[in-house]
């Protein structure tokens, strides 16, 4: 099942996403015990909407920015229970905390758009592809991004330096 949140939205019973959670404008708030359950392998999309609390993730669950202003991550991101992260908006996606990503970073931006580790550590299992836009550091300390894919490599960002 797929849940739309285009406008302010307060969850009044306990609910489980099995396919997609669409954040695309204002607030959705859950409060416990009424709160939203990312089955394994469901998804966030998040095009401009954020949530009030972070989701309760039973294993692993994928993450998809489709943003058309620059944002940063929010409650939507658990940061160690993410398998697939994967950019596909037009303008920057900052971390507002370090990740573990079991699966694949894909950043596919439509323009100019980068993921921007602020600071922050990225580590993915899986394998990663850049077809446009690339990652950058626009925080104010070292961040370390570490692939561990087909071609397992770490490389550390300062604030200079951009991967393409």
């Amino acid at each position: 099942n797929d849940l739309h949140v285009e406008q302010n939205t307060l969850l009044n019973a306990a609910t489980t996403v099995n396919g997609t959670l669409y954040l695309t404008a204002n607030i959705f708030t859950t409060t416990s015990p009424k709160i939203i359950t990312m089955a394994n392998g469901a998804t966030i999309e998040r095009v401009a909407g954020t949530m009030s609390a972070a989701p309760s993730v039973t294993s692993s669950y994928n993450l998809v920015y489709k943003n058309t202003a620059p944002i940063t991550t929010a409650n939507e991101l658990v940061a160690n229970k993410v398998a697939n992260l994967t950019l596909n908006g037009s303008k920057d996606v900052g971390l507002s905390a370090s990740v573990t990503m079991s699966g694949n970073l894909v950043v596919n931006t439509t323009s100019s758009g980068n993921l921007d580790l602020n600071g922050k550590n990225l580590t993915t299992s899986g394998d990663v592809t850049i077809t446009k836009g690339g990652i950058t550091n626009g925080g104010t300390s070292l961040s370390q991004f570490t692939f561990n894919g087909a071609a397992a490599r770490s490389e550390e960002h300062t604030s200079e330096l951009q991967s393409h």
